[in-house]
C-alpha cells in the first residue's frame, strides 16, 4: 500500500485503527473475494469470534467462510506483524486472541 493509500484509508476510517483495548480493522470491498490485511498489534493465532455472513443468521447468508488467521511478524503501517484473511461481500468480521500469560 503506498503512503497516499495509507493517508486516505486512516482519513476515512478505514484501515487499521488501533485504541485502548486493541485494533480495529475496516475495509471496504463489496466486490472482493480475500482481503490482505496488515497491522495486527501481536504474532500468532487470531480466532475468529464473529462471521456476520455465516448461516446462523438467515438463509440468506452466504456463509462465506472466514477461518482463523495466523499472523506473522512482518509488520507494515506502524504495526509489528500481518494476516491475510478471506472475508465475504458486505460482512463483519472480528478477530481476537485468547490471552497469553505474562503480557
Amino acid at each position: 500500500m503506498t503512503e497516499k493509500a495509507r493517508t486516505m484509508a486512516k482519513h476515512s476510517g478505514m484501515g487499521a485503527i488501533p485504541h485502548a483495548k486493541g485494533v480495529t480493522f475496516r475495509v471496504w470491498a463489496p466486490h472482493a473475494g480475500k482481503a490482505y490485511v496488515i497491522d495486527f498489534p501481536r504474532a500468532g493465532l487470531w480466532k475468529t469470534r464473529f462471521n456476520s455472513d455465516s448461516y446462523n443468521y438467515g438463509p440468506n447468508f452466504a456463509n462465506h467462510p472466514t477461518t482463523d488467521v495466523e499472523t506473522r511478524a512482518e509488520g507494515a503501517d506502524g504495526l509489528p506483524c500481518s494476516g491475510e484473511i478471506g472475508i465475504g461481500p458486505y460482512t463483519v468480521v472480528i478477530f481476537s486472541q485468547d490471552e497469553q500469560e505474562g503480557v
